[in-house]
């Protein structure tokens, strides 16, 4: 990707993140929350802080510093970041917010239209010594701009239809035109681009493909009652931990050998299942909460919640990483 590319795409996402919010209230981007308390409003500024953050970095200032985050919160993982970044800035206004929005991505675009096409190939460690990445810095501007846009508007978009539930054929129907779009992106990479590049935590696009598939999984076992964490194969030490990342990389590790065929027929396979089950549940069913399926867990959302970030939103999410992935190795 040149520079000219990089700045369409990014402005192309940002175009698609702003339409979204002008089609809801104020009062929709500011009261309504997800299980974790979050607002759209809180996930707009955590994309506001990202880019700004991005802004230091390419200043080569430390960037951790420049967004107020301590060493050890810093090390501890993106949840443990992202939880202060919210509570810094939640009692901020949508104006305030808004204002930072369109600020903080106008000194951002400015930036990296001053860059040359040399410099965007140049690795992460230009630009923080600290670092041992190797990864090209155009990669950590993709993941703090298109990438973030497109990986938080599904779930803006939850947090705002969760006022007005979907009706079970709502839920069929946008399930299966996500998944429509899913294999026919997965259709378009070669067998080379779905097994040989990697992304920097290592994961193969065939990796992000039996990810989606164990999490659908799953939900076809927490549905069917069952215990769901012993059906996806984690520890429940593990589980416990509430760290997704550590959870994520308990599943790659187990099906990481598994061939593409293999996958690729599981996937499918365990698709089906779900739509299956899912059928078979009336509308009153899909609006119970979580602990009428699994007396363990601590949410307090309905059952279509855990469905809906397993299926269309779990796609929406992995689709522009594998992308980047695949985008590593064209066919």
């Amino acid at each position: 990707m040149n520079k000219a590319e990089l700045l369409s795409t990014i402005q192309k996402s940002w175009d698609d993140t702003n339409a979204f919010l002008s089609t809801i209230s104020n009062a929709q981007k500011t009261q309504p929350t997800d299980a974790a308390g979050w607002s759209v409003k809180d996930h707009v500024m955590h994309l506001v802080a990202w880019e700004d953050g991005l802004t230091a970095l390419l200043d080569k200032q430390y960037r951790r510093a420049y967004m107020g985050i301590d060493d050890a919160t810093w090390t501890s993982g993106d949840d443990a970041i992202n939880a202060v970044l919210q509570q810094r800035y939640r009692d901020l206004s949508w104006a305030e917010v808004e204002q930072k929005w369109r600020d903080v991505h106008s000194k951002l675009l400015k930036q990296i239209d001053a860059i040359n096409e040399e410099t965007l190939q140049m690795p992460y460690g230009e630009y923080n010594p600290n670092s041992p990445s190797k990864r090209e810095i155009i990669g950590y501007i993709g993941a703090s701009t298109y990438y973030h846009y497109a990986e938080h508007l599904p779930w803006m978009a939850a947090i705002v239809n969760d006022r007005t539930p979907l009706s079970k054929a709502q839920l069929l129907t946008k399930t299966q035109k996500d998944w429509d779009e899913l294999n026919r992106f997965l259709a378009s990479l070669s067998d080379e681009q779905k097994t040989q590049p990697t992304d920097a935590a290592g994961w193969t696009v065939k990796d992000h493909m039996i990810h989606m598939a164990v999490w659908e999984d799953g939900v076809i076992a927490m549905l069917n009652k069952q215990d769901r964490v012993a059906h996806m194969g984690v520890d429940a030490e593990t589980w416990a931990s509430d760290d997704d990342d550590k959870i994520n990389a308990v599943i790659q590790k187990q099906h990481q050998n598994d061939s593409l065929e293999a996958v690729e027929q599981k996937r499918q396979t365990i698709h089906n299942q779900l739509i299956q089950k899912i059928e078979s549940m009336s509308d009153e069913d899909l609006q119970r909460p979580v602990s009428d399926f699994d007396p363990q867990t601590q949410w307090n959302n309905t059952i279509s919640g855990p469905i809906i970030g397993n299926t269309y939103m779990h796609y929406a999410d992995h689709t522009p990483w594998m992308a980047a992935i695949a985008a590593s190795k064209k066919s």
